[in-house]
């Protein structure tokens, strides 16, 4: 949170806040530093821009490889169809898993460009806001599910307390509920320079319902199905 803090911080004193690129302020902040420094510092930004680059290689491995795997394994438990866990005969990887991953990002990501007008920044931002609506859902659960398991093992030897005793608790579940609440309330407000405020909102939050209900579909069809005995 500091490294955040202190980097957007960094960038606003080199930068306004009507210059800065939002897919790569931190890139201009950089190259203002150096041109202020020293003209002899040019070459400081192209690096910095390469180094970016090539660690975000590493960061999309991970991305793609990490939610295969976990289709993979949601394959092998029957939630998803038997083909999700299968393994390619020669390469052994969860080639169905990657491949229907690789079509769905790209479904979504032509959806997110939809529209008169739209730019990268624009994309970026909307993928961005759902990624953020999807992936705070977990902590509204963690911090609700905090409070039900106080109250059901508050006297047990086995589980240690919140600081500050009942208060302590409430105040750190409600912060917690409340700050995770604000971020997403926050990803479904366009930025002022948005084409169309009211289809970056429809891609956001329907982009998130739809990944919501989608997966809801599939798991209840697998619960469903493994209720009356049946098989995929």
């Amino acid at each position: 949170a500091v490294a955040y803090v202190v980097g957007t911080a960094a960038v606003l004193w080199q930068l306004s806040d009507k210059d800065v690129n939002v897919v790569s302020g931190f890139l201009q902040a950089i190259k203002r530093g150096a041109d202020n420094i020293s003209p002899t510092l040019g070459w400081l930004a192209p690096l910095c821009a390469a180094l970016y680059t090539i660690g975000n290689l590493g960061s999309v491995g991970a991305w793609l490889i990490g939610p295969a795997r976990v289709a993979f394994v949601i394959g092998l438990d029957r939630y998803f169809p038997k083909a999700f866990g299968a393994v390619h005969p020669r390469w052994h990887t969860p080639y169905v898993a990657i491949l229907v991953q690789a079509t769905l990002a790209t479904i979504f990501l032509l959806l997110s460009v939809f529209g008169k007008g739209t730019k990268v920044e624009d994309v970026y931002l909307i993928l961005l806001d759902t990624q953020i609506l999807i992936y705070f859902i977990p902590y509204l659960y963690l911090f609700i599910v905090f409070f039900i398991h106080r109250r059901r093992s508050a006297h047990s030897s086995e589980v240690m307390l919140a600081p500050g005793g009942p208060i302590g608790a409430w105040f750190t579940g409600l912060s917690g509920i409340v700050a995770t609440l604000f971020a997403m309330i926050i990803a479904t407000i366009p930025p002022p320079d948005m084409g169309n405020p009211l289809l970056f909102r429809l891609k956001v939050i329907g982009g998130a319902l739809g990944f919501i209900l989608v997966g809801g579909l599939i798991y209840w069809r697998a619960r469903l199905k493994r209720m009356i005995g049946g098989k995929f």
